[in-house]
């Protein structure tokens, strides 16, 4: 006998990325939170693979293939542990498609904390950076004209 697994509704938000993220890595990594909050983990890993070869296509990474852009972003500026995480995203990815490995709700999950990490340092904690610097040099410049 199977047990039917029953969810309480409103289904969960999907999760999201800030807006500093560029349109496609967001909307990739939502589609992936929607599906694994579907219990269609393998497809979520698929997806938040997917994430992760948009944000490496966006940032220039070069190679022939997915590990070799990740690896790529190494010589881009980006962390060699957020380089270490984003290529875990993408063996979880691999696994997924190529030999039907079933991953966890677990596994999933941090996976897709993983990617949302990497993109908090690849992207938001730079823009917030700017804007800080852009509003000091606005108040002195503003100081400056009084």
């Amino acid at each position: 006998m199977v047990l039917k697994k029953w969810r309480a509704w409103p289904a969960a938000e999907p999760r999201q990325l800030d807006d500093y993220v560029p349109e496609k890595v967001r909307s990739l990594y939502s589609e992936a939170s929607i599906t694994e909050e579907a219990g269609a983990l393998r497809a979520a890993a698929v997806m938040y693979r997917a994430a992760v070869e948009e944000l490496c296509e966006e940032r220039g990474a070069q190679g022939r293939n997915l590990a070799e852009m990740i690896k790529d972003l190494g010589q881009r500026g980006v962390a060699a542990e957020l380089v270490r995480d984003l290529d875990e995203a993408r063996t979880l990815g691999n696994w997924s498609i190529h030999q039907g490995v079933e991953f966890t709700r677990e596994e999933i999950a941090d996976v897709a904390e993983l990617i949302r990490d990497a993109c908090f340092e690849i992207y938001v904690q730079p823009s917030q950076r700017q804007a800080m610097r852009d509003a000091r040099k606005a108040r002195r410049d503003a100081n400056l004209r009084s």
